[in-house]
């Protein structure tokens, strides 16, 4: 019997509370987040979707990085207005 690969359910999406996210980040950059396309008002959570590939463990990678990239373009942004250097970040 044959399976049929196109109907695997394999998207993810994941939240992240931005109560969790003000343990991490300047309060400054909550504002920004909070203002972002990811950031949903009912579930006051960053939301990250994807359903690129067929398997679940690389659509959560690619969520992760999505957020991580969201997070760091915020970063740059309100650090650069402040006239403050941005500390090293990792590459995804």
């Amino acid at each position: 019997m044959f399976t049929d690969l196109q109907s695997a359910d394999s998207k993810v999406t994941l939240q992240m509370p931005v109560n969790e996210l003000e343990r991490f980040v300047p309060p400054e950059m909550v504002e920004e987040i909070k203002s972002h396309r990811c950031y949903s008002t009912g579930s006051k959570a960053v939301v990250t979707r994807s359903d690129d590939s067929r398997l679940v463990t690389d659509n959560r990678k690619s969520c992760i990085t999505k957020r991580q990239n969201m997070l760091k373009e915020i970063a740059e942004r309100v650090f650069r207005e402040d006239g403050r250097s941005l500390p090293y970040l990792p590459p995804p």
